[in-house]
């Protein structure tokens, strides 16, 4: 029998401790991070695509594959995935989707439901991908000089709007929960209708991606996200490395 964390248990703690760490690192040490750009979004890249290895290998080979649980259809594996093509791409319109929707991440990280111990695959899969989602647009700006996308709020929320009615058309066919809208995260709500929860999950979102715009206005601001320029960092420790 699959054995999830409990909500404020230890291992809740564990994985929050490790987010706070990495969260920490990237701020405390932006300017470093911002030399070595290049070398730590391959490691991104590559960490990001083994971990999506690791997931779906391990709904193959250690799980029943169900495509009720193991399909790429969760808004954090749809991130991870956005999150890889960004890397790769630079679009910024992929930018200002996972600045937005990858805030659903803190609300898994805050209350997490149905999620696996950190000593499973599964569960080490999770705390990668929740990392990444949720500290790549602050990554993306402190590397790539991208201001913060504060003004795609509305662009982000059509995307969310699609994704929703998408997975609510689709749960049905597949016996799947994704985005939690068969079995909700709290009991309470199971007993809302369809129509009047979707509308809530939709209110829901708008209100949370209104705070996310005013945190990108309010950074924007903050000497912590002062412009980099990538070819002066580099080129002032050049004569050092050709010494």
């Amino acid at each position: 029998m699959t054995e999830f964390i409990k909500p404020f248990g230890l291992d809740h703690f564990i994985y929050m401790t490790i987010f706070l760490l990495f969260a920490i690192i990237l701020f405390k040490k932006k300017d470093a991070i911002a030399k070595n750009q290049s070398t730590i979004t391959k490691v991104i890249l590559v960490t990001s695509i083994i971990q999506q290895i690791v997931l779906y290998g391990s709904y193959l080979f250690l799980e029943d594959f169900n495509p009720a649980v193991s399909l790429p259809l969760h808004i954090s594996r749809i991130n991870t995935i956005m999150g890889i093509l960004y890397l790769i791409t630079r679009d910024r319109d992929i930018y200002k989707i996972i600045s937005f929707t990858g805030f659903f991440a803190l609300l898994s990280f805050l209350y997490p439901s149905q999620v696996h111990k950190i000593s499973h695959p599964i569960g080490i899969s999770f705390l990668v991908n929740h990392i990444i989602t949720l500290l790549m647009p602050f990554y993306i700006r402190i590397c790539f000089e991208e201001e913060l996308p504060w003004e795609g709020k509305n662009f982000a929320f059509g995307f969310f709007l699609t994704y929703l009615m998408a997975v609510y058309t689709l749960n049905p066919l597949i016996d799947g929960n994704y985005f939690y809208l068969v079995n909700r995260p709290i009991t309470l709500l199971n007993e809302i209708p369809d129509l009047g929860y979707l509308i809530l999950c939709s209110i829901f979102a708008y209100v949370m991606f209104s705070l996310v715009e005013l945190l990108y206005r309010h950074l924007e601001n903050k000497p912590l996200f002062e412009k980099f320029n990538i070819k002066k960092l580099t080129n002032s420790i050049s004569p050092e490395i050709e010494m």
